[in-house]
């Protein structure tokens, strides 16, 4: 009898937040310290001052004043309380409505989006210089409440507030924090995508050119392992050699591959064939790691009203689509994509419990409605409503809503699943559930893995215990670390690396710290390090493929499995297949 060895991708990718800090998504520390100084701002002629000297909501920096303005920044007793400056901010941002709607949305926004008491809460937490840090820890204690059913006291914390006395937070008022804090990270997320789209420079280029890249290559590994006799139903075929895991909320990074698939399985697939069929197109796709459903990306203009859902292809699906007893019209492979953390572009349905994925109405890195839809008109990012329900939504006011792709609800910016990965285990949403799962089981069958602007930071234990797990196993793994700026144009590993290490310990823009993580977890001389900086680490123009192979399939570092990463597949014959 055969032994059963599962396949995973050779190499696997976590993205963080430094691999998209050139495009100006906000990094964990610098989300923290927004947070924080605006939770510290009590008058509001500082609160406009210090929007408009930071670039964390531009170029809606008047909106977010409006809407924390809204949210009730200047302290009051009752939540229906209404102050002249709150008065006019309402009559800005929702001038269709009349005097009693407006009151009502006012009210509702202040119940589910409690500022008030995400201030209080950040008010209460260290101050700590590392704002990412902050983050974290408000993160801990909104969810450690929160599930424990409990609240906590507050001390008035310098606010004039109505009495002297501490003030108690309820789990509902805690509930409403978290909302608030969600709400504000995406918001930074979004304008950051705005800001990106309107900037002179073609800073989308390098990532775009690494994007189409890997999908060439994909397409070669394809054609090879077709060529080798490996059928196309087999998960040796049709799943790709890499998994990316993004750390990160915003979509990009999955928004840049899909769009190069996208373009090559229209303008430049190979085609293959299996025995008794027609030769077919060969196609690349990006695995969701879970099967979601996703708001069509098409412009509502031109759709029908009964195309709403689209269910991006799976292992599952494609290893139908590549039976070789089916003349399919196409042949697919597949890679693997997760959000362990969640992301911006979820919804998760408060009726039924399912996950709605928004990616925009059109095929275009530059899409302007990538992010969903948020609180006020301007953070409609020009999106349009896709159903009557919707269109309802927002003659009310409710311009976030975004119906559930199941049954049929609605939800708001209140229902983005997101978690901060902290030392705290909390009872995470079940996507968000399922998908750490999947990623610690790829991370079982992985040989490389890559720390791409991920910090890897010394309070992250979750993922340090999983990638410690995975160093346990039999057969080594090597790990790749893409952090810091300024560094070397070019890859250290061994004592070169170590002497790099001890003479510029301390450096950040060197991301030392980052290193010395890995040492920690894997052995020193299997890791190396790229300190250039990112996207520098991709290359320019024909170098990009040179690179980009370097990067996930060194042939100057480890084993002969680097040299071919394709080697465990087309020798290893105890490798069961997907199928049975």
């Amino acid at each position: 009898m055969k032994s059963y060895r599962p396949l995973w991708p050779e190499t696997t990718i976590f993205v963080g937040a430094g691999a998209t800090a050139s495009l100006g998504m906000p990094m964990t520390a610098a989300q923290g310290k927004c947070i924080d100084e605006l939770a510290h701002t009590e008058e509001l002629d500082g609160l406009e001052e210090l929007l408009e000297k930071n670039e964390w909501f531009s170029p809606y920096n008047s909106d977010v004043y409006d809407l924390l303005v809204l949210l009730g920044h200047r302290l009051k007793s009752r939540i229906t309380d209404i102050l002249p400056e709150e008065q006019l901010a309402l009559d800005r941002q929702f001038p269709m409505l009349g005097s009693e709607d407006r009151t009502d949305r006012l009210v509702g926004l202040r119940r589910h989006y409690d500022w008030d008491a995400l201030r209080r809460v950040v008010l209460a937490c260290p101050n700590v210089k590392d704002k990412g840090n902050l983050l974290r820890d408000v993160f801990n204690i909104l969810d450690m409440h929160i599930q424990s059913g409990s609240g906590f006291e507050v001390s008035p914390n310098g606010f004039r507030d109505h009495g002297d006395g501490p003030m108690f937070l309820h789990q509902q008022r805690l509930i409403g924090a978290r909302n608030a804090l969600v709400m504000l990270i995406n918001l930074m997320f979004a304008c950051g995508y705005q800001r990106l789209l309107k900037r002179p420079d073609d800073a989308l280029s390098k990532y775009c050119s690494m994007a189409h890249e890997l999908g060439k290559l994909m397409q070669e590994e394809g054609l090879r392992l077709h060529a080798a006799g490996i059928p196309m139903d087999d998960r040796r075929f049709f799943l790709m050699s890499y998994a990316i895991v993004s750390l990160n909320f915003d979509p990009l990074f999955l928004w840049f591959l899909m769009n190069a698939n996208g373009e090559l399985n229209k303008n430049h697939a190979p085609y293959v064939s299996a025995p008794g069929t027609a030769a077919a197109p060969l196609r690349m796709f990006s695995g969701l790691g879970h099967p979601w459903a996703v708001r069509r990306i098409v412009n509502p203009a031109k759709a029908d009203g009964s195309g709403q859902i689209w269910h991006p292809f799976n292992e599952a699906s494609l290893q139908r689509v590549n039976d070789p007893e089916h003349s399919t019209g196409r042949r697919a492979r597949i890679s693997k994509f997760f959000f362990p953390h969640g992301s911006c572009c979820w919804r998760q349905c408060p009726n039924c419990g399912k996950l709605t994925v928004h990616l925009g109405e059109e095929w275009s890195v530059r899409s302007p409605t990538l992010f969903p839809p948020s609180l006020l008109k301007s953070f409609l990012w020009g999106s349009s409503p896709r159903s009557r329900e919707e269109e309802q939504k927002r003659e009310g006011g409710h311009y976030d809503a975004v119906q559930c792709l199941y049954c049929g609800s609605q939800t708001a910016a209140q229902h983005v699943p997101m978690i901060m990965q902290t030392s705290f285990k909390g009872d995470y949403p079940p996507c968000i559930e399922e998908t750490q799962r999947e990623v610690r089981a790829c991370l079982q069958g992985t040989r490389h893995i890559v720390f791409l602007g991920y910090s890897l930071p010394p309070d992250d234990t979750v993922w340090r215990a999983f990638l410690a797990a995975r160093k346990s196993r039999e057969e080594k793994v090597y790990c790749s670390v893409v952090s810091g700026q300024h560094g070397p144009d070019r890859w250290l590993m061994g004592e070169e690396l170590a002497d790099f290490v001890e003479k510029n310990r301390g450096d950040t823009d060197l991301s030392i710290q980052t290193i010395e993580s890995a040492f920690e977890i894997f052995d020193k001389d299997r890791v190396r390090a790229y300190t250039g900086g990112i996207p520098q680490v991709f290359g320019e123009g024909t170098d990009v493929r040179v690179r980009l192979k370097e990067m996930l399939y060194p042939e100057s570092w480890g084993p002969d499995c680097f040299k071919d990463p394709l080697l465990g597949r087309l020798r290893d014959e105890d490798t069961a297949r997907s199928g049975g």
